[in-house]
C-alpha cells in the first residue's frame, strides 16, 4: 500500500479544517491599539483634544431617535505679534493709536459623527497604549517632547470626572505614534498615532459619509410631498436585452416607467452637506419637498427634507457688487440638523420637482447692485506730439472742432507768410 496518497489526503483534510476555523472565527469588533491599559471608563460621554489653535470635541448625545455622537471643531486665530520697535508710540515706524487693532477670531463648525467616530469613542473608553514607560519626572518631560507645543487629550466620564493625557506635539521619529504623559498619575506611555490622527482631522475623518443610515438596496418606494401635492414612486425590476435593472414609476400609473424619474432619484442621492448649520431653523427657509423612503413591507427607513433660502433672506454680501444666489439645505434622519448642499446639484433637483411634480419654480436671483466708481478727478488729455503743452493765446480749446478747410485760429494757412513776417503798408508799396 502506497502511503503517498494517504498522507496527502490527511494533509488536505487538516488544511480544510484549519481554513473553516479561520473563516468562522469570531473577529474582534475593533482593531487593537496596544496592550497596556491607560484607563478603563464605565461610561464615556466626551473626548476633547486641544492645542493652542484648535479644539476638537466629540460627545455622546441622545434624542427621540436614540443615541448618537456629535462633533465640534473650534479654531482660534490670534493676530500676529507686533515687531519690536514698532507700535503706536513710534513716530514713523508703526500705526497710529486711531487705527483699529486686529483682534483674535474664533470660528466653530459642527457635524454629525459617523461610524469611524463611534468606533474611535469605544477605543477611548478603554484606552490602550503601545508601551508603558513608567513614572516620568517633570524634569524628564523635555526628553519626550512633552515640554512645549503639546496637546491636551481629555476623556470625560459621565458623572465621574475627567482623565487627561499630555500628548507630545511632535510624532516619534520614523512613525506616527506619540509620547503621552498621564496628568493624574504621572506615568508615561506611547500612544498609537491611529488614535490621535482622526481627532486632528475630525471633520474629514469622523464625519458621516452617507446622509442615510439604511442600505439603498432596501428602498422600494418613495413618498414625495410638495406644495403641489403628494406622489409615490415605486421601484420595479425589469429584464430586457441589456440585462436586469431598476426602473421607477408613479404608483398611480404602474407599468409606465420614466427614465427622468430614475435620473431625479440619482440627483437627490448626490446631495451631500458641505457645512452643517445647527442654529438655522427650518421655519426661516422655504420648504420645497419631503421624501420618505420605505422598504418592501412599508416600514419607514428614513427621510430627506429639502429647503431653499432665497436671496431676500440672506445676509448682505461682504464684497460690494458680489452676486447673491439661492442657497439650498437638506435635513435627514441621520444629519438631525440642516446641512448646506452644493447649489448646482440642488438647483437641478429643484428644476426636476418643477417639471415632474408641478411645484412653482424658484424666483430668479437678482442682479448685484452696481458699484459706483470712486470720485477720482479725470486726468488731462496728453498734448499732441511736437505741440506745446500750453495752448497759445487765442487758440481754440482742445475740445473745439475746426471746420474743414478753415485754418485754426493762430495757425497760418498753407502758402501764407509765417506769423513773424509783417505785411508792408500801401504807402511803402
Amino acid at each position: 500500500m502506497k502511503l503517498g496518497p494517504v498522507v496527502h489526503g490527511g494533509l488536505l483534510v487538516v488544511a480544510l479544517v484549519f481554513a473553516y476555523q479561520t473563516s468562522t472565527r469570531k473577529k474582534d469588533s475593533l482593531p487593537k491599539r496596544g496592550t497596556h491599559a491607560v484607563w478603563k471608563l464605565g461610561a464615556l460621554s466626551a473626548v476633547v483634544l486641544e492645542s493652542e489653535k484648535k479644539r476638537v470635541r466629540i460627545e455622546k448625545r441622545e434624542d427621540e431617535n436614540g443615541t448618537y455622537y456629535w462633533g465640534e471643531v473650534t479654531r482660534t486665530r490670534k493676530p500676529p505679534p507686533t515687531p519690536k520697535g514698532v507700535g503706536p508710540d513710534m513716530d514713523d515706524a508703526g500705526p497710529t493709536s486711531n487705527e483699529p487693532k486686529e483682534e483674535t477670531t474664533v470660528t466653530s463648525r459642527e457635524f454629525p459623527v459617523g461610524r469611524a467616530g463611534e468606533e474611535l469613542m469605544l477605543q477611548y473608553q478603554t484606552l490602550m497604549a503601545l508601551r508603558a514607560l513608567g513614572p516620568i519626572a517633570s524634569d524628564d518631560l523635555e526628553r519626550y517632547n512633552l515640554h512645549e507645543k503639546t496637546l491636551n487629550l481629555t476623556a470625560i466620564e459621565g458623572g465621574k470626572g475627567e482623565h487627561s493625557l499630555l500628548l507630545a506635539g511632535e510624532k516619534i521619529y520614523g512613525g506616527t505614534d506619540r509620547y503621552a504623559y498621564e496628568v493624574n498619575g504621572g506615568n508615561g506611555y506611547v500612544i498609537s498615532g491611529k488614535l490621535v490622527q482622526p481627532l486632528e482631522s475630525a471633520e474629514s475623518s469622523l464625519g458621516i459619509r452617507k446622509v442615510h443610515s439604511y442600505a439603498d438596496s432596501k428602498v422600494t418606494s418613495i413618498a414625495i410631498t410638495t406644495t403641489a401635492g403628494d406622489k409615490v414612486l415605486v421601484k420595479r425590476w425589469v429584464q430586457d436585452e441589456d440585462g436586469k435593472h431598476v426602473v421607477w414609476e408613479y404608483e398611480e400609473t404602474p407599468g409606465t416607467s420614466e427614465a427622468s424619474l430614475a435620473s431625479f432619484i440619482e440627483r437627490v442621492a448626490k446631495l451631500k452637506p458641505t457645512r452643517y448649520e445647527p442654529t438655522l431653523e427650518p421655519s426661516s427657509l422655504v420648504h420645497i419637498s419631503t421624501m420618505r423612503y420605505r422598504d418592501a413591507s412599508g416600514t419607514s427607513l428614513g427621510y430627506l427634507e429639502l429647503y431653499r433660502q432665497p436671496v431676500s433672506a440672506q445676509e448682505l454680501p461682504k464684497r460690494p457688487g458680489a452676486r447673491q444666489q439661492t442657497q439650498y439645505f437638506i435635513k435627514t434622519e441621520r444629519t438631525r440638523v440642516l446641512g448646506k448642499v452644493g447649489r448646482l446639484d440642488a438647483d437641478r433637483v429643484d428644476q426636476d420637482l418643477v417639471e415632474l411634480f408641478g411645484i412653482a419654480p424658484p424666483p430668479p436671483s437678482p442682479e448685484p447692485e452696481p458699484v459706483e466708481p470712486a470720485n477720482v478727478p479725470a486726468s488731462p488729455s496728453p498734448a499732441p506730439s511736437g505741440a506745446s503743452a500750453v495752448a497759445p493765446s487765442g487758440a481754440a480749446p482742445p475740445s473745439a472742432v475746426v471746420p474743414s478747410g478753415v485754418a485754426p485760429s493762430g495757425v497760418a494757412p498753407s502758402g501764407a507768410a509765417p506769423p513773424s513776417a509783417v505785411a508792408p503798408s500801401a504807402e511803402e508799396r
